[in-house]
């Protein structure tokens, strides 16, 4: 199981590009944006490396890397494989973020290993690393509407309406983030898989459709 000292980087799963940036299946590279302007996080070096867009960070007192493939979603692994063999780590010393349909969005949940369960930056992630045992922190972007087609839903931008839940989804990943890094994966997992769905003012918030390219991540 990881732990505190195990962790050395957080994978947000995402495509490049800003046609892409407010999609859906972007939440893992907009929950890393956000968090690079956390101020519990000290960016100490941006830089492209491994086929990614990495930034080494304290976070919470621990150093690890943030990392953005820039591979394009379904080759996500190409990515995962290259950084992990840059600095000798092993696929339980990465965290993985990314979007999930089955959870409603504003909720979370951490996990130490399971299958991609359709994802396919997840899919491309496991093969490489040959094992399931990768953990991971779900976001939930759900429900689908039965009529939408998963693909076309994933691959649209997050509505103005939807952009306070993101928000505070990724103000409550980010504390179980901190709790990983300082108390473990186990630990983590038990004390915010339990919790209610974070909720925020919509005060402030922009309303219009273009709101998600007004946003500061």
């Amino acid at each position: 199981m990881t732990d505190s000292a195990d962790l050395r980087a957080v994978f947000g799963l995402g495509n490049p590009g800003l046609a892409y940036r407010f999609h859906r299946h972007n939440a893992g590279f907009l929950f890393l944006e956000r968090l690079l302007r956390d101020a519990r996080v000290t960016r100490l070096e941006h830089r492209t490396e491994s086929l990614s867009l990495v930034d080494w960070v304290v976070v919470g007192g621990a150093r690890c890397l943030l990392v953005r493939p820039q591979t394009f979603m379904n080759l996500s692994g190409q990515a995962f494989e290259s950084v992990l063999a840059a600095h000798g780590w092993t696929p339980r010393q990465a965290l993985l973020v990314y979007d999930d349909l089955d959870l409603p969005l504003g909720t979370f949940r951490l996990r130490a290993r399971g299958a991609s369960a359709g994802h396919r930056g997840v899919r491309s992630i496991l093969e490489v690393a040959q094992t399931t045992a990768v953990p991971r922190l779900r976001l939930g972007v759900g429900p689908r509407p039965p009529e939408v087609d998963a693909a076309a839903f994933v691959l649209a931008d997050f509505t103005a309406a939807e952009w306070p839940r993101l928000e505070a989804v990724f103000d409550g990943a980010a504390d179980a983030l901190m709790s990983v890094l300082a108390e473990g994966l186990a630990t983590a997992m038990n004390r915010f898989n339990a919790r209610p769905a974070p909720r925020r003012p919509d005060a402030g918030l922009p309303a219009g459709p273009d709101a998600p390219q007004e946003k500061k991540l």
